[in-house]
């Protein structure tokens, strides 16, 4: 009883929110372990945005938190374009189709020199906990002041992506971390 309590409550705070509940369950046992065993060149992120909608590759990069017993340290990776597909999303029983373009991304040459740096450092230090996220910030249009954005990452070649962020409604300008 108590463990189906929890699972429909958990089933409900996610309902409501962009983050899937598969997502947290995936990220909640990632670690140093897990950080180490990732290739900077595997690395992707990918954003689905409304048409006519791009990030601005010079602020949009992969995030990492590390939390130590004598506070936390973050580090911030370049990305930069690695293709843009442009396609209809079908709508649903209430809902239209959208032209949207979805944008591949990687870690630059700077980026996975810089992430391959931290992954060395840590074999001196061992973090308690290890997040990971992507700072998306999309390129200012004023034709385009509101939309639905998805962001996925795929972390090793042989996995397939998975969702960070589903359907978020954004304003430009805003800016977050997923």
């Amino acid at each position: 009883m108590y463990r189906s309590a929890c699972l429909i409550f958990a089933l409900l705070l996610t309902a409501c929110s962009s983050i899937p509940l598969s997502t947290m369950i995936k990220m909640r046992n990632f670690d140093q372990d897990s950080l180490q065993t990732l290739r900077a060149g595997d690395i992707r992120s990918r954003m689905t945005l409304p048409r006519g909608v791009g990030p601005d590759l010079e602020k949009t990069s992969l995030r990492v938190t590390l939390e130590f017993d004598k506070g936390e340290q973050q580090f911030s990776f370049p990305l930069e374009q690695l293709e843009q597909e442009d396609l209809i999303l079908t709508g649903g029983l209430f809902s239209q189709d959208r032209l949207v373009s979805r944008y591949t991304l990687r870690l630059s040459e700077q980026g996975a020199a810089q992430f391959t740096q931290m992954q060395q450092s840590l074999q001196h230090n061992t973090p308690q906990s290890v997040g990971l996220s992507v700072s998306a910030i999309l390129a200012r249009d004023e034709s385009h002041t509101k939309g639905i954005m998805t962001l996925e990452l795929k972390l090793k070649a042989q996995e397939d992506y998975f969702v960070l962020i589903d359907e978020y409604a954004y304003e430009i300008g805003e800016s977050k971390n997923y």
